[in-house]
């Protein structure tokens, strides 16, 4: 097959990964992260700071989801406004990378609360609270704008470029590759396995405690403090799944970006070029994945999640008899 035949088919196969794969994956995550938003303003949960990152992230995967898979699929028939609209091409990216940006750090900041509150120190274990989570999440909002700021010099529409809405100079050129490879990959995910093993660590020495002796105030203050265990344990347990789930689909774009970066300053070979760009695009399309799986994971790894959904489908059901 000559390089130009491999280079159509190429062209073709990620014209047909746009056009298709991001509709399933965009209605499994409307319904799922409309569901987490259900689930995670329940009375029950909803004073978790914990939760309440987990609120944060399920907001900021809406935005991925609509801005970054209904761009593909435009762009995928031809027909997306970024190729010519320099205004609509900058608040695209601004909108996508912020919210992708937001969505693997709230997690990140979930971790860190999750070893915060584990921790057998008391003084430690203050520090996770309802407070500490909104002032986190407000700095995290300051910083996502100041980081993504680059965006409206940065990115503009031309139709001569691959893809046809990007970064327009070698500077920013070079500066959004180490912003993704540290800021949306290395960093985030190294914090999350940081901070979730040391969770593990905390939560195991927590299980070798010895219980209270009992009377009868101790018992019913014993009863509150083994739910509240119960419940943390399994936020802790919904949380390593999706960092799981987080580090397997993310870091791989990241290190597609650095191999394509690498090829494409000294390498000529415009077929290597062009597979390396397939697989890059390819790693883009699954870190959606992120985006749309937390429901879904939660529900399997989480016992308290599951019982709020039931109770939901419990009152559609009684609603429609």
């Amino acid at each position: 097959m000559s390089s130009t035949a491999i280079m159509r088919l190429l062209g073709d196969m990620t014209t047909q990964m746009n056009r298709y794969a991001p509709l399933p994956m965009l209605l499994l995550g409307l319904i799922g992260n409309t569901l987490n938003v259900y689930v995670f303003t329940r009375k029950a949960l909803r004073k978790n700071p914990c939760v309440i990152l987990f609120l944060c992230s399920t907001i900021a995967n809406f935005f991925a989801l609509f801005v970054g898979l209904l761009a593909r699929v435009t762009l995928g028939f031809g027909s997306d406004p970024t190729v010519y609209n320099q205004a609509i091409c900058k608040l695209k990216f601004f909108v996508l990378q912020s919210s992708q940006f937001m969505s693997i750090w709230l997690i990140t900041l979930a971790t860190v609360d999750r070893y915060l509150s584990s921790s057998r120190n008391a003084k430690v274990r203050q520090y996770s609270n309802q407070k500490g989570a909104y002032r986190a999440i407000m700095v995290l909002v300051v910083t996502t704008c100041i980081i993504h700021g680059r965006v409206f010099y940065c990115s503009t529409a031309d139709v001569r470029q691959v893809p046809p809405c990007t970064d327009h100079t070698d500077a920013c050129k070079t500066n959004a590759v180490i912003y993704l490879i540290l800021g949306q990959c290395l960093t985030p995910v190294a914090g999350m396995i940081i901070f979730g093993t040391l969770t593990i660590k905390n939560t195991r020495n927590r299980h070798r405690q010895v219980a209270p002796t009992s009377t009868a105030t101790v018992e019913v203050g014993a009863a509150a403090v083994a739910t509240n265990r119960q419940r943390d344990t399994q936020l802790i347990k919904m949380l390593l799944l999706q960092i799981f789930v987080i580090t397997v689909f993310i870091l791989p774009v990241g290190l597609s970006r650095l191999s394509l970066t690498v090829t494409q300053a000294y390498s000529t070979d415009t077929v290597l070029i062009a597979i390396e760009n397939f697989v890059f695009q390819v790693a883009v399309m699954l870190t959606y994945v992120t985006n749309t799986v937390p429901f879904y994971l939660y529900t399997l790894s989480g016992s308290v999640f599951r019982k709020e959904i039931i109770q939901l489908f419990l009152q559609i059901r009684n609603k429609i008899k």
